[in-house]
């Protein structure tokens, strides 16, 4: 019997009456649990898993600890067990569908995709607490209800059937290609940032309404997460934020140092930056909007707490003591060559106006010495010194120091 004939039959205590999805390696039902007489989704592995001894102890063990994950967000494992050669697993119903359903409609309001990863991340932190990696996350495996709550499932299933014989003689890639970490690929160890990147991935797609990766081949897409930068999502909507560009981008970076080091600190950045407050997410000058302070990004240095005040030999508009209008990065870089260098602020110190004065000045200073040399001290030769003889001052205004 095959997991298609399933229908109208009983695994223990559930009678199954629909068929709810099917997957690579399971199939899910609605059943109807009698002892309980209540409905829930019964999860069916795939029947030729039922011969391999090593899967069935590992699925055993990754059950009864998926068991007590005990989390708002996280859908109750109520029972497993096995039956009739059938592998099964019995989950809460929630009817809502999935994520990746709703998705099909497009990408989500700002607000509303804030929410959800604000909800998804807490079950995500919350195993991750408990030492569980879930190892295949994507829209799939969230399922929604009639209030748009999200909800985790099909923890663990992905390492319950990471070694299985079977698997790997027919070579079949462990994880959703599209939603797989570079380190996924590579075989490596994976931890809690393997899941953030793939959150990242659902990230993107819940705000764009398409994939950062896209392939004929596993293959493909495995290049592209290994050596390709995602698109940045400005490229495809300019009117997204520059805040929420950088934490989906931070949650996409190829090496795990770089990314965040918790979902929890990823969907705060989020929210942060969907009501444009700072985040942990350093932009350059440019991509900070306007009306925000640079200075808790990091990219600028604040004002001198004090006034000093430096000579210009030049009046500004607006009288003495003006500053002069200096333009903004952004501006200069938009008004002019970016490729033109900039010039160095000006420097505390004597201007060079000032020193030409002095100069002028010393030089009458000698002249006067010559002629009253020569003219043994005769007053009247001092007289004859040319009355507009430059002096040593100068007219100055203010400008704050740099």
């Amino acid at each position: 019997m095959t997991n298609d004939d399933l229908i109208n039959q009983t695994l223990g205590q559930y009678h199954i009456q629909s068929l709810l999805g099917r997957g690579g390696m399971a199939t899910v039902y609605l059943a109807r649990q009698q002892s309980m007489d209540r409905d829930v989704a019964i999860k069916v592995m795939a029947s030729e898993l039922a011969d391999d001894d090593e899967f069935v102890a590992r699925f055993e063990h990754e059950a009864q600890l998926i068991a007590r994950l005990q989390h708002p967000h996280i859908l109750p494992v109520i029972d497993f067990g096995r039956a009739d050669k059938r592998i099964y697993i019995v989950m809460r119903l929630v009817r809502g569908g999935s994520l990746d359903d709703r998705l099909k409609n497009g990408p989500l309001p700002s607000n509303l995709a804030s929410r959800m990863l604000d909800q998804i991340a807490s079950a995500l932190s919350f195993a991750h607490a408990e030492g569980i990696i879930h190892r295949d996350l994507k829209p799939n495996n969230v399922l929604l209800d009639e209030r748009n709550n999200p909800y985790l499932t099909d923890f663990g299933i992905a390492k319950m059937l990471a070694g299985t014989s079977k698997l790997t003689a027919t070579g079949k890639i462990l994880g959703t290609p599209s939603y797989m970490a570079p380190e996924q690929w590579r075989g490596d160890p994976v931890d809690a940032r393997t899941d953030i990147y793939s959150l990242g991935v659902m990230l993107y797609e819940m705000v764009l309404g398409s994939l950062p990766f896209s392939g004929e081949t596993p293959y493909t897409l495995m290049y592209k997460h290994f050596n390709d930068p995602p698109p940045p999502p400005r490229t495809i909507d300019p009117n997204l934020p520059p805040l929420i560009e950088g934490v989906i981008l931070k949650a996409l970076h190829k090496d795990p140092d770089d990314r965040y080091s918790s979902a929890d600190l990823m969907a705060e950045d989020f929210a942060n930056a969907v009501r444009g407050q700072p985040t942990t997410v350093s932009l350059s000058a440019t991509e900070v909007p306007d009306g925000l302070d640079k200075t808790v990004i990091g990219e600028e240095s604040p004002p001198a707490a004090d006034n000093m005040m430096t000579f210009r030999p030049d009046t500004p508009p607006g009288g003495v003591g003006t500053p002069a209008p200096q333009p903004t990065r952004a501006a200069a870089t938009k008004a002019g060559d970016a490729t033109a260098p900039t010039a160095p602020p000006a420097k505390s110190g004597l201007n060079p106006v000032v020193i030409g004065g002095a100069v002028l000045g010393v030089i009458a200073v000698i002249v006067v010495a010559a002629l009253l040399l020569l003219g043994g001290g005769d007053d009247k030769k001092v007289a004859e010194v040319p009355s507009d003889t430059p002096t040593a001052t100068a007219t100055h205004t203010l400008e704050p120091t740099h």
